[in-house]
């Protein structure tokens, strides 16, 4: 009988040692998952920002496009005024 329960609690904690590296491999993993998961969140803020400015880059592109296709628009009115003038003293 003492042998039996020996045995048993031989068992159990082996069972016991056995959980307990179950938990630290796990433990060791969910650490793993966390540092993966900070890089991805420092990677994505960085594209994140870099496409920000980017988009400031661009809209501010435009503006000075749109500035100049403006002045090319009072350029050419400004010459039909004078080719109008060159025609009418001919």
């Amino acid at each position: 009988m003492d042998n039996e329960i020996l045995e048993m609690l031989k068992e159990l904690k082996e069972g016991q040692t056995r959980l307990e590296n179950k938990i630290d491999d796990n433990t060791k993993g969910i650490k793993e998952i966390k540092f993966d998961i900070k890089e991805f969140k420092d990677q994505f803020t960085d594209y994140e920002g870099k496409s920000s400015a980017n988009h400031v880059e661009v809209i501010n592109k435009i503006n000075d496009i749109q500035k100049d296709l403006n002045k090319v628009e009072l350029v050419t009115a400004s010459n039909w005024v004078e080719v109008t003038k060159l025609k009418s003293v001919k």
